[in-house]
Parts: structure tokens; sequence; C-alpha cells
């Protein structure tokens, strides 16, 4: 078993998904996605296709728990198109809904959620998040999988400091076939 953090694109990421790597205790290893722009310094350099790959030569043949993390939420869009049945659970956080880029193919990628069971999903978007408040990420997320859990967070800006949460969804007994 794994657990992969997927980040979100800016390189301040980098830093929250190392810090709860650190902290998850989870009984087995927690890997942190490593976005090639981040090392290139050249946001150009980031591109979908060659992130999935790499992300599923990390994962291998494991069986794998996803954390996503804004743009780390579309990739984990593309995993679940082609792993299906190794993702264990997701934990979605930040789905960006709004701003540069985000337009209705990109929000379309979502739809392949339909086909995995909500209780293996969380979803955390804070209240007021500037990429798509709870409110409008509640009725996107819905209107694909009415089972998944969103939780409210009380924060309006784009960071998810949520450990506990994290930790308490992941801790959970597994869902596997149900």
């Amino acid at each position: 078993m794994l657990t992969i953090i997927l980040p979100g694109f800016s390189s301040l990421n980098k830093e929250w998904a190392e810090e709860i790597k650190k902290k998850l205790n989870l009984g087995h290893s927690v890997l942190v996605h490593s976005w090639k722009h981040w090392q290139t310094g050249n946001n150009a350099d980031f591109k979908t296709d060659t992130e999935i790959k790499k992300v599923l030569e990390e994962i291998g043949e494991e069986e794998v728990n996803i954390l996503a993390k804004s743009i780390g939420t579309r990739i984990t869009m593309y995993l679940l198109e082609k792993i299906p049945s190794q993702i264990e659970k997701i934990i979605l956080c930040g789905i960006p809904l709004e701003g540069e880029g985000i337009n209705e193919k990109w929000r379309k990628k979502y739809e392949i959620l339909a086909s995995f069971p909500g209780a293996k999903v969380l979803c955390l978007q804070n209240k007021d998040d500037p990429f798509g408040s709870f409110s409008k990420v509640k009725k996107f997320i819905h209107s694909i999988s009415p089972q998944v859990l969103i939780k409210k967070m009380p924060r309006g800006d784009h960071q998810y400091p949520y450990l506990e949460e994290f930790q308490k969804f992941l801790s959970l007994r597994s869902l596997k076939g149900k």
C-alpha cells in the first residue's frame, strides 16, 4: 500500500506536501510527487502526459491512496481512468473550477468520478477558495457523484492544512469492494 500526494502547481506546495508526508501516520509508505517544473523553474515544463506517466511509474503495481490538491486533483482523474482497480481512497482538496487555463474541457475530466464509489472519496473545499468556493464545488461534484462527501472548510484561501482530516479518512478501515 502506498499513499501518494499530488500537490498544487506552485512550488510553494512542495513544503505543504512534505509536511503532510512527515506527519501522516498510516503504517505504509507516503510519497510526494514532485512536478517537473519545480526542478526546472519553468512553468511551461508542466506537461500533463509526462506527469501522468511519471506518477504511474511511482505507483507501479501497488494499491494506492491519493491525496491531491488543486492541479493534483485533475491528474487524479487521469489516474482514475488508467488504474481504477489500484486506487483505494481519494482525497481532493481545493478543486479549481475558476482561474487561468480552466475551461469546460478541463472540468469534464472530473466526470470519471461517477464510476468510482463515492464513499471512497473525500473532498475538502475551503468556504471561499478563490479558485472555487465550497458552494460551487459542492454543486459541481454532486452533479457528477452525489455520494461524494464534501466538507466545507473554514478558510478563504487556497491553503489546505487539514492533516487531521487526511489522517482520519485514510486511516478508516478499507472500503474495498463497497
